[in-house]
């Protein structure tokens, strides 16, 4: 894949790393895979809309993810829902990236047929267009060059993250307590979930603004929050950190009071989501700069555990 993408970043090991950190119980093995599959490709269509894609192919690609068939309940041996008209008009570079997770969707979903729960790849197929919308809305503006408030940022922020999409796709896997009604419920995209999006949001936009300005990218919340409120960078910064301290608030005590059918096994990986990102994002961009200090901290619990 990434031979034929050469401008993509090439994390797998990394994000495996990310999904050991949601859940590391052997029991969630195949929960982890599923995991890693999407982060990957989530990974690569997010460099795509950033720093490779024109608006014009774009366009087309999120035309194309739009169109995309969900599963009903009722058709879980038919897999194949991906319209290969669908990829027809794209490049050849984004045809390798459009079948690439046709691929891994009907690999989740005869994963999934194993328990009569096929349908249930319908929710993150949802949220991964919902992805694909909001990365589209980022592009725009970095083609208009136009910087958004920090309400509309913000609202395209939630989706931006990714986190909408991890956090639903964290759950497939999962066994008998990821059940339809906990995922009908987390499609609500609930307080506990938004605060995770912009804990991410937020933390990924501190530590890599400055690195996306310089290659050319939409602005982050810093920029909107600068142009907006004319403050000083690190004005920004400091109330950027104080949303972040604010929506943690919020994610803890939505953990704490929570009182609906939902599993508390699965509101952790919510928890255990927006811990990475934090982790990855502490001192410095780790998922893009891997190889300064996460390549070791990788090595020290996959290649030379202490056991």
């Amino acid at each position: 894949m990434v031979n034929a993408l050469p401008y993509v970043r090439d994390r797998l090991v990394e994000l495996y790393f990310w999904s050991l950190c949601v859940y590391f119980e052997p029991q969630y093995s195949v929960a982890r895979k599923i995991l890693t599959r999407i982060s990957y490709f989530l990974s690569i269509i997010d460099d795509t809309y950033d720093i490779f894609g024109t608006l014009d192919e774009l366009t087309l690609l999120t035309k194309a993810i739009e169109r995309y068939n969900n599963l009903n309940e009722f058709d879980v041996y038919d897999i194949c829902r991906w319209s290969v008209d669908s990829s027809e008009e794209l490049p050849l570079y984004m045809k390798t990236i459009y079948c690439g997770l046709q691929d891994v969707y009907n690999e989740i979903e005869k994963e999934l047929a194993n328990e009569n729960k096929s349908f249930l790849a319908n929710y993150s197929i949802i949220e991964i267009k919902k992805v694909v919308r909001a990365y589209f809305e980022e592009a725009k503006w970095y083609h208009e060059k136009k910087v958004p408030t920090m309400e509309q940022y913000m609202k395209n922020g939630i989706a931006s993250s990714g986190y909408l999409l991890l956090a639903t796709i964290s759950w497939l896997g999962m066994g008998k307590q990821a059940t339809k009604d906990a995922f009908d419920w987390i499609a609500t995209e609930p307080p506990i979930l938004v605060a995770s999006c912009m804990i991410g949001r937020l933390t990924n936009d501190l530590l890599s603004h400055e690195d996306e300005q310089k290659r050319g990218d939409a602005p982050s919340a810093i920029e909107c929050y600068i142009n907006e409120y004319n403050v000083t960078k690190e004005e920004a910064h400091m109330k950027i950190r104080d949303m972040i301290e604010n929506y943690w608030k919020v994610l803890n005590e939505e953990y704490l009071k929570f009182t609906g059918v939902t599993p508390r096994g699965l509101l952790m990986t919510i928890i255990n989501l927006t811990k990475v990102v934090e982790f990855m994002y502490k001192d410095e961009d780790a998922y893009t700069f891997s190889k300064n200090n996460l390549k070791g901290v990788i090595s020290m619990i996959l290649v030379d555990p202490i056991i």
